[in-house]
């Protein structure tokens, strides 16, 4: 294994004049529906597959305005290094620029722009790809209702073998996504879980499932669900701060159409 290639795949997101959705594969990287400006690199194996790979900018005017204007300006760089080499010996792989060479399209109020990259990746096709596509209806959103509610139970119940079992697909691909063994990734999760059951520092709030927004990702083969401010419905409350911490679930669905959390 340790002569084997580790690529280690992270785009640099530099955003300013608009709202945005960054995907990688039509899988979720970044989005910030306020437009506030950014400019951070962003590890994406766990969006990655061998072979051909898209990224995609989805731009929208910020809130108040009906059109982008000239100050937007928004870019991203793919690079590759091998995992655990230092950052100056990372290599571009692909540039997108809005505005740019790259032809723009209009999705609804977004403006969509994409390029193409090769990735040569040494894990598994991620069970994701070859998914069952999901309806974009009522019924999914019910279900994925229900799915929340019952993750929700798990939190206040502070469950966290059964946390843990619920997100176990997701660490799994993760761990191979970034050259860790499974117990690597399972106890950095628990640790992370276990930080916000700690009622001195974090509160459970219920879970806003009135009307959350199903978004579908990855080609149709992914599902989210969303508050009006593009978090998730499940969140803590830090103790003595207005500062939320949001736990998010992205869903697909395997051969069996059972609901999975996969990322």
């Amino acid at each position: 294994m340790a002569d084997e290639s580790r690529p280690f795949y992270t785009a640099q997101l530099n955003m300013e004049g608009c709202a945005y959705d960054v995907r990688v594969n039509d899988g979720p990287l970044l989005e910030n529906l306020r437009g506030l400006p950014v400019v951070v690199e962003i590890p994406m194996n766990h969006l990655l597959r061998s072979g051909a790979n898209e990224i995609s900018l989805r731009l929208r005017p910020p809130e108040g305005q009906a059109a982008l204007d000239r100050d937007t300006k928004s870019s991203a760089i793919v690079y590759v290094r091998e995992s655990g080499e230092d950052r100056e010996r990372r290599r571009e792989v692909a540039k997108l620029e809005y505005p740019g060479a790259a032809p723009a399209r209009s999705d609804g109020s977004d403006t969509v722009v994409t390029t193409t990259f090769p990735a040569n990746v040494s894990f598994p096709l991620f069970r994701w790809f070859t998914a069952p596509e999901i309806a974009a209806n009522d019924n999914t959103r019910a279900e994925l209702i229900a799915e929340h509610q019952r993750f929700h139970d798990l939190l206040a119940a502070k469950n966290i073998e059964a946390i843990l079992a619920a997100v176990r697909e997701r660490d799994r691909e993760h761990a191979a996504a970034y050259y860790e063994t499974l117990s690597e990734q399972v106890a950095d999760t628990r640790r992370g879980f276990q930080l916000l059951l700690d009622e001195g520092e974090y509160t459970l709030r219920p879970p806003q499932l009135k009307n959350p927004r199903l978004r579908i990702f990855g080609n149709g083969r992914l599902a989210r669900l969303d508050l009006s401010n593009g978090r998730s419905p499940l969140y803590y409350m830090m103790t003595g701060a207005q500062t939320a911490v949001y736990v998010t679930l992205v869903y697909c669905r395997d051969a069996q159409g059972k609901w999975l959390v996969i990322r």
